[in-house]
């Protein structure tokens, strides 16, 4: 029984050495793991950060975008305005060219 107590006794030991070591290798796991999520953590935090900016930045070109479509209708507006007024312009010297060629003829005349 001695003997039997004994090997017993020495496999509780036996085991009891695998149980440490399977009990280090998960605090070295579980520490490598924290380091992980850290590190999972400070790439999350740079992530929203660079997503932020994104946002300003998309907010600012967006303010750009709506500025120069204003800019573009202005110009729009006077380039249709000019174009009215060279109608004009081009009507009126059609209209006077008759009288001028009238003229002329009466210039020729005398």
């Amino acid at each position: 029984m001695s003997k039997e107590l004994i090997g017993s006794v020495q496999e509780m030991i036996t085991l009891s050495k695998e149980l440490i070591g399977s009990v280090q290798e998960m605090i070295t796991l579980s520490k490598e793991l924290i380091g992980s999520v850290q590190e999972m953590i400070t790439l999350s935090k740079e992530l929203i950060g660079s997503v932020q900016e994104m946002i300003t930045l998309s907010k600012e070109l967006i303010g750009s975008v709506q500025e120069m479509i204003t800019l573009n209708k202005e110009l729009i507006g006077s380039v249709t305005e000019m174009i009215t007024l060279s109608i004009e312009m081009i009507s009126s010297v059609l209209e006077e060219a008759p009288h001028r060629k009238k003229n002329r003829n009466c210039l020729n005349s005398s």
